[in-house]
């Protein structure tokens, strides 16, 4: 039987990323012409057929670590699936980690980096830039939808702030006055940004927010936001509306509402985060900020690529997202 050649072996001996040798072997149409003849001069001097995809080893294929703080948000789900579409047109693999990447577990994950040979990394969480550079000492990495600024890295996102500030006046606009926020940790730039948005759209308009209206959550659960929206509920005064950073925490507040024997959004109204399908299937359904999650992931993945076949990268992409105005936030008029 003949000896298995490895992509990897075919890119040391040619002088090029095992990434662009996989795609001469696909085919792909975005390698340049005179990078194919190299290839394929190589393969055919190391006596592997051109025309077959037999002899190079499955498990040579490259590897993208995405890491995501939390299985249970389904806002991380989308993203995965946009990798996924990135990396199978790559010939590639993901393997998805969840781990929070704080210092305790920080030599675990570079020990996994290093231990199944990855060939790049996408973030979810947010990290220091100590922590960044230490794996991007090791392997090309982007960080997706959370980034830290501070870093001279490459990352895909979008704008929080003007996301948040977005549906704030849109609740606002609507007659709502009396406004409260529901956010998630505060160790995540997306949670720090939308509450900026949303103060300084308040603020903007003149309005004020008793403190205990700004609900802090330490991760995004739609019991733990079912609770204390419950008990806020229960005051004298109470607000009018809400812009909740999930559609997770918005789903809960629609459910406490009408707990209460108020109706949304006649009584409440309710704005959301992300456009997730629970959006569409709460009743009634979410008015939200869609963004792009699917997007996110498959730019990530294709950063990650460009990185491996081109070199050092610091692009720094944002997304377009766009509000979702639903039952929510929307009083039907009354018929005569």
């Amino acid at each position: 039987m003949a000896k298995k050649i490895t992509i990897k072996e075919i890119a040391d001996a040619c002088g090029v990323s095992p990434a662009t040798v996989s795609r001469v072997i696909n085919h792909n149409p975005m390698v340049k012409s005179n990078t194919v003849k190299l290839v394929e001069d190589t393969m055919i001097a190391l006596g592997k057929p051109i025309n077959s995809g037999s002899g190079i080893d499955d498990e040579d294929r490259l590897v993208i670590i995405l890491n995501i703080p939390d299985f249970d948000n389904m806002f991380y789900q989308q993203i995965i699936s946009g990798a996924y579409t990135s990396a199978n047109a790559h010939k590639c693999d993901i393997l998805v980690n969840q781990s929070p990447l704080d210092k305790a577990s920080m030599p675990s994950f570079l020990h996994l980096i290093k231990k199944i040979n990855a060939s790049g990394v996408i973030l979810l969480n947010h990290i220091s830039v100590d922590s960044l550079n230490r794996i991007h000492n090791i392997v090309p990495v982007v960080q997706c939808s959370e980034y830290n600024d501070e870093a001279n890295l490459p990352f895909v996102s979008i704008n929080n702030y003007a996301s948040a500030k977005n549906a704030t006046k849109h609740l606002l606009s609507v007659g709502r006055n009396k406004l409260a926020f529901i956010n998630g940790p505060l160790n995540y730039k997306y949670s720090v940004e939308r509450r900026r948005g949303f103060v300084d759209a308040m603020n903007e308009a003149g309005l004020s927010v008793p403190l205990k209206w700004m609900i802090q959550l330490p991760k995004i659960d739609y019991d733990m936001a079912y609770t204390a929206v419950t008990q806020l509920m229960d005051d004298r005064i109470i607000p009018n509306g809400f812009f909740c950073v999930s559609d997770t925490l918005a789903a809960a507040v629609t459910r406490a509402v009408s707990a209460q024997r108020l109706k949304v959004p006649d009584d409440v109204a309710v704005v959301g985060f992300d456009n997730l399908q629970l959006s569409t299937v709460t009743r009634p359904s979410l008015s939200t900020i869609s963004q792009p999650s699917h997007q996110l992931g498959y730019t990530a993945c294709e950063m990650v690529f460009d990185i491996i076949n081109s070199g050092e990268s610091t692009s720094r992409i944002f997304l377009g997202t766009e509000l979702i105005v639903r039952e929510s936030t929307t009083i039907q008029k009354k018929r005569i």
